[in-house]
């Protein structure tokens, strides 16, 4: 997976998003950014998005991660080397 930035930096510099939290009761005060990440693999068409959530500390610091998809679970079953079990248990905790 290859950042956004990395590659299209000018679009990056358009879309990426900050939040900035302060007080509030369990997420630490400061700016998060969300950093996207796309597959660089030539041969790859896995459709997906990583979203990296990054706390701008001193040194920034990943906090949390997620993984979109925009096709079909039937497309992630036939594409994925995953076992179809896990494909749907994963898909039933992003609902």
């Amino acid at each position: 997976m290859r950042p956004l930035y990395s590659e299209l930096p000018e679009i990056a510099r358009q879309e990426t998003r900050n939040f900035i939290f302060s007080g509030h009761e369990s997420i630490p005060d400061g700016t998060y950014t969300l950093d996207e990440y796309y597959c660089d693999e030539l041969d790859c068409d896995c459709r997906k998005v990583l979203i990296m959530v990054m706390f701008d500390a001193p040194q920034p610091v990943p906090v949390a991660v997620f993984s979109y998809g925009w096709e079909t679970l039937e497309y992630y079953k036939r594409a994925s080397k995953v076992p179809e079990d896990v494909i749907i248990a994963w898909q039933m905790e992003c609902i």
